[in-house]
């Protein structure tokens, strides 16, 4: 008899064990599967957050970008060159004005920048005067709304600015 208790013993045993590890089965992948759910709701909200920030960023170089053509705006309105219009790249507007053309472009110019520099702020030169043992000079020169022809230039000597001869407007 003990034996036979020992079966049903067994039996119930092996039954709980089948109990428990179907439950496991059943539970583990609804919890590998939070798991991987959450993984993805962190990746989404890391994402979310870096878009933000990239559009915080946008929205304060559009403004400033608005401001500096509300500046220039009044610049060409008003016919008086303001100093205070001192960006990374060269200003022009919607009136096809070369950069050079814009007299605050000229105002950003100082001695000791590099070729490269100035044609960064003024554009390519209308001509270059390169000849042999002479310093390089950039020369600026065209119609200008409302001035008529102007010209400036700028010389070089061992590639850097030492004179700026800014034109007329």
């Amino acid at each position: 008899m003990s034996h036979k208790g020992g079966g049903m013993r067994h039996m119930a045993l092996i039954g709980l064990i089948i109990f428990c590890g179907v439950g496991f089965v059943i539970a583990a992948p609804a919890r590998i599967h939070g798991q991987q759910t959450n993984a993805r709701i962190d990746a989404l909200n890391k994402e979310l957050a870096l878009i933000r920030h990239v559009m915080a960023d946008q929205e304060k170089r559009v403004s400033a970008l608005e401001e500096v053509v509300r500046r220039f705006q009044e610049e060409l309105g008003s016919g008086k060159p303001r100093g205070d219009l001192r960006q990374s790249g060269p200003l022009t507007s919607t009136l096809s004005l070369a950069a050079w053309q814009v007299p605050g472009n000229w105002d950003r110019l100082k001695s000791g920048m590099s070729e490269s520099q100035v044609i960064s702020i003024l554009g390519p030169p209308t001509n270059v005067d390169r000849t042999t043992g002479s310093i390089p000079v950039l020369f600026y020169k065209g119609e200008v709304p409302g001035s008529g022809v102007v010209s400036g230039n700028v010389k070089l000597m061992e590639d850097r600015v030492y004179l700026v001869n800014k034109p007329v407007f």
